[in-house]
């Protein structure tokens, strides 16, 4: 809900958020969690760090009763609206004559620094494929480009790094599978933010496993209405949540995490829907992106897959 462009934006917590903005939740004296839902995925530890502390005095707001207390244990649960709450608490505060005082948490230098670190140079490999961290930065290079596009993901390992570089002006712009961690979600909220919204760009970002539970079929439904919709396909041929989780916590025993799948773009030509494969430089990326959104505008689906490298970035939790 904080734009981009506002200058105390750090980002979101979360599977492989801004590790930003957990070092400020590290750093903080007090927490105020203003309508959030806490959920498990938003507390635990990240990137090595154990940044929440179930000690720290915390106030929750939320206008849904039912949400405090689910997650996490609120010093002060507050059952309000969240915007109200927040006006009559700044209004408490000018009566009672507390100034406002600038940030002690260097918040701005963690942001530059997240900046840097997510800013992948990890090379293509010999036979084409991309690494996915790559294909990301391409993407919310392009999404710059864009007037208030909206952007679905699935829960797979690929999607779910999206949100370590995907940053929006406009609330409403990010859709993702949530605490429910389900297999193949993206699709689906794609053609339903279309036929909410005839207008903005919109993706749905999903793996090569997750694209054939309730979602590929849909390029039918995109097909007889004329809905113009963008998938991008990270095809590295791994179930790559389930992978990784299999190398932290059983000592690399891994099992059924293959994939083999035929040409994911054929299937999509199949459906009457443009399929693209994508393979061997970022600029291919970009283009194929594009050339997508102007597809949109006419009405039609385009499916980009891209060959991926199986590299594993950060597990979802470490804890």
């Amino acid at each position: 809900c904080y734009p981009k462009s506002n200058k105390h934006a750090v980002g979101p917590l979360g599977y492989m958020g801004s590790q930003a903005a957990m070092k400020c939740v590290k750093d903080s004296d007090l927490m105020v969690a203003i309508g959030s839902r806490l959920n498990p995925f938003g507390t635990t530890p990240q990137y090595g760090m154990q940044y929440w502390d179930t000690n720290k005095p915390l106030i929750q707001i939320d206008s849904n009763r039912g949400a405090l207390g689910v997650s996490c244990n609120p010093s002060l649960p507050v059952h309000g609206d969240a915007a109200a709450t927040i006006k009559a608490m700044n209004e408490e505060l000018d009566r009672r004559g507390v100034p406002a005082t600038s940030s002690k948490i260097p918040y701005e230098q963690y942001r530059d620094e997240w900046h840097n670190e997510r800013t992948p140079d990890i090379p293509i490999g010999e036979d084409g494929r991309i690494p996915p961290k790559m294909v990301l930065h391409t993407f919310a290079k392009v999404l710059e480009t864009l007037n208030e596009p909206i952007v679905t993901t699935d829960i797979g390992h690929c999607c779910s790094q999206s949100l370590a570089y995907l940053e929006f002006e406009r609330p409403g712009s990010l859709f993702t599978a949530g605490t429910f961690g389900s297999c193949g979600t993206s699709i689906p909220m794609a053609v339903g933010a279309r036929f909410a919204d005839a207008d903005r760009p919109i993706f749905a970002l999903v793996g090569d496993g997750a694209v054939n539970m309730q979602g590929i079929n849909e390029l039918l439904t995109c097909k007889r209405n004329g809905l113009g919709i963008t998938i991008v396909v990270f095809r590295n041929e791994v179930w790559g949540a389930e992978l990784l989780n299999q190398l932290i916590w059983t000592d690399a025993r891994a099992v059924g995490t293959e994939i083999e799948n035929p040409s994911i773009a054929g299937i999509a030509r199949a459906y009457g829907a443009n399929g693209v494969t994508v393979s061997g430089s970022l600029d291919a990326v970009e283009e194929a992106l594009l050339e997508a959104v102007t597809n949109q505008a006419k009405g039609e689906t385009t499916l980009i897959e891209i060959m991926c490298t199986p590299a594993m970035g950060a597990p979802f939790r470490s804890d």
